[in-house]
């Protein structure tokens, strides 16, 4: 039941998401950041290395 929810919930921001990019283009919004995190890259930035 839970698991239904949270999938209902992921649907709807998702068509939230859609709406609120064809209103900013019909209206003429410049584009806006998306929010949430950066997705994982699959190359991930080198550490830094210390010389001993």
């Amino acid at each position: 039941m839970l698991n239904s929810k949270l999938q209902r919930i992921k649907e709807l921001i998702q068509e939230k998401e859609k709406v609120d990019c064809e209103l900013a283009q019909l209206i003429g919004e410049s584009e806006k950041p998306k929010r949430g995190r950066r997705k994982k890259e699959d190359d991930p930035p080198a550490a830094t290395q210390n010389s001993a």
